[in-house]
């Protein structure tokens, strides 16, 4: 089967070939050296670089020294890095009757599960958020992770146009959708344009390699200087030895504080309040039909 990436194509088009398409933009990529960016931003809050793309800056706060940015480079905290802005891949899951829910195929930033991305991406503002905890700090409807992507990701990633064609989600916040029998520590259900996936959306994919391959993914260099946590071998060619893990929305069965996340090739439990989390939005939308 054919792995390419293309633009989102008419629903009238689309085969099991559409795997993987492109939809949003988002900083990712490290600014290479010879590129020169204007101090000045646009109307979006990006700057023009050399090359004609726009790029982000942002204050590295890597999660520790082990983890370079993809070529190898280490990541300096406090040092201000470019990053550019790039089209945001995201992986067909499926789709039905011209609906596509889509999954991002990279760690697009990083965070805590109850502060979220702690990165205002643009130059866009946001009130305060008022969240109240009651001692728990896993309940997906009431955390900062689900605020964050809908408001600052959804607001950076898409075009007023784009975003009209993202659907807003009832999101399943169940027993049943964190994969257990019984689940003390479960939510009511959301309605929400961008969300992350549950635990039992992970395990229903088709067989335990298949399983495997959707646990590992990989973050941007932007993620990186936010904070990922991750490792990576000494051999800066050997990238089937790089490691992350990114959150999930569904609550740990037992104890308030954690979250299931997926890492490496498994499914594991975090603190909530634990930083170094990799955030991979999920999403629904409308295929364009074939003029």
């Amino acid at each position: 089967m054919e792995n390419k990436t293309k633009e989102i194509p008419y629903f009238d088009s689309f085969s099991a070939n559409d795997r993987l398409i492109r939809f949003g933009v988002f900083p990712q990529e490290l600014k290479e050296e010879e590129v020169t960016v204007s101090d000045a931003p646009d109307s979006d809050g990006y700057h023009l670089g050399s090359d004609g793309n726009r790029y982000a800056r942002l204050t590295a706060t890597p999660y520790d020294d082990s983890f370079p940015f993809q070529n190898g480079t280490p990541i300096k905290k406090g040092r201000k890095y470019w990053f550019k802005v790039s089209p945001i891949t995201w992986q067909v899951l499926r789709v039905r009757c011209g609906v596509a829910f889509l999954v991002s195929e990279q760690v697009l930033a990083a965070g805590s599960h109850m502060g979220g991305g702690e990165v205002s991406v643009r130059a866009v503002k946001f009130p305060r958020l008022n969240l109240t905890y009651t001692g728990k700090y896993n309940p997906y409807d009431n955390s900062g992770i689900r605020h964050w992507i809908n408001r600052e990701f959804f607001t950076a990633a898409f075009t007023p146009s784009e975003q009209a064609r993202i659907l807003t989600t009832l999101v399943d916040n169940g027993v049943e959708s964190t994969n257990e029998w019984f689940n003390n520590n479960v939510c009511p259900d959301t309605e929400d344009k961008i969300f992350l996936l549950s635990a039992a959306e992970v395990v229903k994919q088709p067989d335990e390699d298949e399983t495997s391959a959707f646990v590992s993914r990989l973050p941007t260099d932007y993620a990186r200087a936010m904070g990922v946590n991750g490792d990576r071998a000494a051999d800066t060619e050997a990238k089937r030895w790089e490691y992350t893990w990114w959150w999930l929305r569904s609550p740990d069965p037992v104890y308030e504080d954690y979250v299931k996340a997926c890492e490496g090739w498994r499914l594991r439990t975090h603190d909530g309040q634990e930083d170094g989390g990799g955030i991979v939005p999920a999403l629904f939308i409308n295929l364009p039909r074939g003029r």
